[in-house]
């Protein structure tokens, strides 16, 4: 019997995948969210109001199969963390069946088709965009497949992105000292009169053919794309648009709001989990199965 090899086979990619958690509420009447509705998509662990609550998407970025295993199971307590803060979840899967030196950009095609479809700049929806956004967002996470949101009782995205900020980068610490991010975290402010701008130029600067995600290339374009649409004229900084985020050894952001798996080299890190696919598999099940112990019943309302 000859067995016929199915097409992604022959490939590196198969078609990209969207999977959504709609979270936000929107007004049946208008397809929208009214001032009425913010109300409803306010939310504390408090149960009481939070009258400036950013309207925001938890986008986790899955590179390939491999990488899938890792996501599978941090997704759990990420989504039921978005439920519990009325924020959307949307995990996007590349559709590579192997690893690509150019994985580390795949999170500049959310950011991009996400800003692109707000604007309403295209004729037409693009191929990777399945439907269109239900609500204008303030805010969107970029998180990798093995990041774990920790603490479900603070808003992540008031915590960790100051209003006035373009972008909170995990390993940034100031314009003066050298940074490599290991976890690749990255939270961006759609509201930002440099959104825009900076969404579109790091999507054209990822497509260069010769630029790879070594040395933390994923994070260090997006710099020199705010360094590029930055007002210098007006005395406009990188620190005056980038909020740090602190990367502590054990792979834990900030204030232990998030956690991902720590690696051994900086820049290197999709590489290290996949050469380490079980034991990073066997440390995010452990961290999941404890942030849905804490926060117990938040994850078991997830199907």
């Amino acid at each position: 019997v000859v067995r016929v090899k199915p097409v992604y086979e022959y490939y590196e990619y198969r078609l990209p995948e969207w999977k959504w958690d709609r979270n936000v509420y929107i007004s049946p009447s208008t397809g929208s969210v009214t001032p009425e509705d913010q109300e409803r998509n306010n939310n504390n662990s408090s149960g009481g109001a939070l009258a400036t609550q950013r309207i925001s998407l938890i986008a986790q970025v899955t590179e390939d199969r491999s990488m899938r295993q890792l996501s599978d199971v941090s997704s759990r307590p990420n989504r039921a963390y978005a439920r519990q803060w009325k924020m959307d979840y949307a995990e996007y899967y590349a559709g590579r069946v192997s690893y690509s030196s150019k994985s580390c950009f795949d999170k500049v095609t959310v950011l991009q088709t996400l800003a692109e479809k707000q604007r309403e700049e295209a004729r037409e929806s693009p191929p990777l965009w399945p439907h269109p956004p239900r609500v204008q967002y303030d805010s969107i996470v970029l998180l990798p497949s093995d990041a774990i949101v920790m603490n479900m009782d603070e808003n992540i995205v008031d915590a960790m992105l100051p209003r006035d900020k373009l972008v909170a980068i995990a390993g940034w610490k100031n314009s003066q000292e050298k940074m490599i991010s290991n976890s690749g975290v990255i939270l961006f402010n759609l509201k930002h009169k440099h959104a825009w701008a900076v969404a579109s130029l790091w999507w054209i600067m990822s497509q260069e053919l010769y630029l790879t995600c070594g040395a933390g290339n994923g994070v260090s374009t997006l710099i020199d794309a705010i360094g590029s649409v930055m007002d210098e004229t007006s005395g406009e900084t990188l620190d005056d648009l980038i909020e740090p985020i602190f990367e502590h050894p054990n792979g834990a952001l900030g204030n232990q709001m998030i956690k991902c798996l720590p690696t051994l080299v900086p820049g290197a890190r999709n590489e290290f989990l996949l050469s380490n696919l079980q034991q990073s598999g066997e440390a995010i099940h452990q961290t999941a199965d404890s942030v849905c112990y804490r926060f117990y019943p938040q994850c078991e309302v997830i199907p």
